[in-house]
Order: structure tokens, then sequence, then C-alpha cells
């Protein structure tokens, strides 16, 4: 983060703003990226955003303490870089203009959504164990170890919950990740 953006933030940052920083800095950067369609400029933007807000959150005694702050860190990326989007491609008229590559075809948002429902119809046909570790991993974010303790089970086991799924999963079957590897 720059320092002129840093220095938004009044006063004094407190040391877990550092440590929230160096532990999480990568998912959120990797997560606002994802949800800018791979634009790193915009991804940025998110990251900076987050952090900014978690250091006025961690300012404030009255604020409700937040329970896993990955989560919080990537939610608040991720809705800047969405909300930057909907109002820059409402403030940038394209009249007499090509379209950007950087803004997504119509045929590739029907194509995503149709995946997208396909994957939730399947999940939902799962046993609940193998949704919670998908869940856990995929969407929360954890790692496979807290991802284990969470559920109250070993790491070989979330693995091979997390391989059931992703075995059963149409978007997903036959990619195998560096989880079920390990």
């Amino acid at each position: 983060m720059t320092q002129q953006a840093v220095s938004r933030v009044e006063g004094e940052l407190p040391p877990k703003w550092e440590e929230l920083y160096r532990s999480h800095h990568r998912t959120v950067l990797a997560a606002a990226t994802f949800a800018a369609g791979g634009d790193v400029h915009a991804g940025l933007d998110g990251l900076q955003q987050a952090f900014l807000r978690a250091g006025e959150r961690l300012k404030d005694p009255l604020a409700v303490p937040v329970r896993s702050w990955r989560a919080w860190l990537r939610k608040v990326a991720v809705r800047h870089v969405i909300q930057a989007r909907a109002d820059g491609a409402r403030l940038l008229s394209l009249e007499g203009h090509d379209q950007p590559d950087t803004i997504p075809a119509l045929d590739s948002w029907v194509f995503s959504r149709e995946e997208y429902r396909t994957l939730l119809k399947a999940l939902r046909a799962m046993p609940e164990r193998r949704r919670q570790a998908f869940a856990l991993r995929y969407i929360a974010g954890y790692t496979v170890g807290e991802t284990a303790v969470i559920m109250d089970s070993t790491e070989a086991n979330v693995r091979n919950l997390i391989h059931l799924v992703r075995k059963e999963l149409p978007v997903w079957s036959g990619r195998e990740t560096a989880d079920e590897r390990a």
C-alpha cells in the first residue's frame, strides 16, 4: 500500500493491522483481481480499500469484532471492485467506440451463470460434510488445515472430502489441485 493511502487512516495504525496485512494481502489481492476480471490495477485498488477499512475498524472501539479477518477483507475488496466496475460502466459512454477487452462479452456471462447454476445444483445433491469442506476451502478461503480444525476432522479426511466433491462437479471433474496431491 502506498504511504499516501495509509495516511488516509487517521493516526497511528494498530499493530494488528500489520499482522493482518502480512497474513492476508496475497489472498485479498487474488480475490479482488479475480473479481475485476484479471485487472491487477483494479485488484490493487480493492486491496487498498479493504486494508484502509480494516485500519478504521481496528481503531473503532465500538465496532463489532470480526470473526474471520480473511473473509471480511476479501468481501470488502471484492465488493469495492464490483462497485467500482459498476460505477465506471455507468460513466463511460461506449457510443462510437469498440468495447474494451476487459469487459466480458454477454455470452461469457450467460455461460458463467449457467455453469454456476449447474455447480450449485450438484453441490446441493452432495452430503453435508462434503459441502462443508468444499465451502470452507474454496468459498471461505480457509486452508486444508484450518478447515480440518473447524470441521473437527483430519487434514487427510478434508482432502478426501474435497477430492470427492471435485470429482462429482461437472466444472472441475478431472482437474486435480495441490490440496489433493499433498
